[in-house]
């Protein structure tokens, strides 16, 4: 027998779950994703599959499940139009996304559901996945065979801080009550990509989420072509897209978002002393400088370390979001090692603990690489890391690392 779980605002009544498959063009996973809804040991109240728009064998595909889903077909226009479309046609009071390529672990529903019934004081939770490469669904035990993608388990206080600086998880690995979407309003329809990563960062500002111990779906990784009609692209492009799209939302938010933002447990919008300012700036320049957005990150830099806001003895968390910010992918190494420099002279004079601290977070994204066997490109970077700072960027670096910089200079 199916245990019937409480809404935690209505205790009256049993929740009610719905899922939703946004999808184009992808009917032969489409089943595989399907089917990993079906089967699940809580199963959902509702599946709206949401076509946008496809033209190859998706509804032929889908009548066989007539019976067992809501089959709603729009005009292409991309993701986030249809996960709005999907919203508007529920009342459920639980939403759960999955894509058309990715799969629900068969207790997904059931320990989302138990998780948020013990924890009344969050209001959503998230969970991180298992990636797999193959055409054909993988048997458990999961874990064994398959590369586990997790997310950071951040207290709720601290989330949105968090999701600011790096994209925290997927919007599969989460369960969401629908008044949360009602609240923070609908998907953003003009932006193509980053659409999930914009919503979660209004969810996470607003409310409060928490983190599943384990995975909750299987993301599959392919080479097959992303993006609505007008503008699909290949796996080669995907993180160039990304990006690009990155960039425009982060710029947005920094003309949205006070300052007061950017440090938790303050009243909002409540005047912040010199302290809480100059706070505020290094995390400000911080989130912008991992996203790329380096002009605007070097702004609040300078900012934040004139009088009489550096008047202030510094805390170590502010040296921490100075390494935090240099600690970044390398698609940023161009425009990184070119801040880098330019900041590390500035701070050199004004406050040379967060000089360092920037130095010490490039080589930390320099160290990664290293460890995760992209050696061509640790090298690269460290490279450029010690002709942009000399001996300093080298001390900054793992001994065992060094020799690499040196023959990284005439490849990089």
């Amino acid at each position: 027998m199916v245990k019937q779980y409480e809404n935690a605002t209505e205790v009256s009544k049993p929740a009610k779950v719905a899922i939703i498959i946004p999808t184009y063009h992808r009917a032969r996973l489409l089943v595989q994703s399907l089917e990993s809804v079906l089967i699940q040991s809580r199963p959902p109240d509702e599946i709206l599959v949401v076509d946008d728009g496809s033209t190859d064998e998706t509804a032929d595909v889908l009548a066989g499940y007539e019976h067992r889903i809501r089959y709603l077909h729009k005009p292409n226009g991309g993701v986030p139009s249809a996960l709005n479309h999907g919203l508007a046609a529920t009342n459920a009071d639980y939403i759960g996304f999955i894509d058309d390529d990715d799969l629900l672990m068969p207790d997904a529903i059931q320990r989302h559901l138990e998780f948020l019934h013990s924890h009344p004081d969050i209001d959503f939770s998230y969970s991180g996945c298992y990636r797999f490469w193959s055409n054909t669904p993988p048997a458990p035990p999961y874990a064994e065979h398959l590369e586990l993608y997790d997310c950071d388990d951040v207290a709720p206080d601290d989330l949105f801080l968090r999701a600011l600086e790096i994209f925290p998880f997927h919007r599969q690995g989460m369960l969401v009550p629908l008044r949360c979407y009602r609240t923070v309003g609908a998907f953003d329809e003009f932006r193509q990509r980053s659409e999930d990563y914009e919503m979660i960062l209004r969810l996470a500002h607003q409310f409060r989420g928490a983190k599943l111990g384990a995975p909750t779906f299987l993301l599959r990784e392919h080479s097959g072509d992303r993006g609505p009609a007008n503008e699909r692209h290949g796996v080669r492009e995907r993180d160039k897209v990304f990006l690009q799209y990155g960039r425009k939302l982060f710029a947005d938010l920094r003309d949205r978002l006070g300052l007061s933002d950017y440090i938790p447990g303050v009243s909002k919008p409540a005047p912040l002393n010199d302290a809480q300012t100059r706070r505020a700036l290094l995390q400000r320049a911080c989130v912008m400088a991992r996203h790329g957005l380096f002009d605007e990150a070097l702004e609040d830099l300078d900012a934040a370390t004139t009088r009489p806001l550096l008047d202030h003895p510094l805390a170590a968390n502010e040296e921490r979001m100075c390494s935090r910010m240099m600690d970044m992918d390398p698609m940023l190494l161009q425009g990184g090692a070119d801040f880098l420099r330019t900041a590390t002279r500035m701070l050199d004079e004004r406050a040379p603990l967060l000089s360092y601290a920037c130095v010490k977070g490039f080589g930390w994204s320099v160290s990664r690489e290293f460890r995760k066997g992209h050696y061509r490109t640790g090298a690269v970077m460290a490279g450029k890391l010690m002709r942009a700072l000399g001996g300093r960027g080298c001390l900054s670096l793992p001994g065992n690392i060094r020799k690499y910089a040196g023959t990284s200079r005439t490849s990089a």
